[in-house]
């Protein structure tokens, strides 16, 4: 986080976008480790439904950001790029779902 703001106060955008990808790129791969490496079944079926549908909007919303940087499509809705409004729209709808089900931010 630090990184990221420290970025950001010195206009350096790309370097924090970047560090925000490669933040959630890691923690997944993280995920993907410790799924590897747990030994009584199913990682994901251990763990509460809630972490899941929050590691899936995570995976589903920098997947989404990835797209978006690789498809450099510059049309605009009102003053936003359609990636980025599919991203604000898939975090909302995401919080809602969560915050729905009793999960507490």
């Amino acid at each position: 986080m630090v990184a990221t703001i420290s970025a950001v106060r010195m206009g350096a955008y790309d370097m924090a976008v970047g560090n925000l990808f490669g933040s959630n790129i890691f923690n997944m791969f993280a995920l993907a480790l410790a799924d590897v490496m747990y030994t009584d079944g199913l990682f994901l079926g251990a763990i509460d439904t809630s972490f899941a549908i929050a590691g899936l909007l995570g995976l589903v919303l920098t997947s989404l950001g990835l797209i978006g940087n690789l498809a450099r499509v510059e049309r605009r809705l009102w003053f936003v790029e359609i990636d980025a409004l599919l991203i604000i729209l898939g975090y909302l709808a995401g919080m809602y779902l969560l915050f729905a089900r009793g999960v507490s931010i």
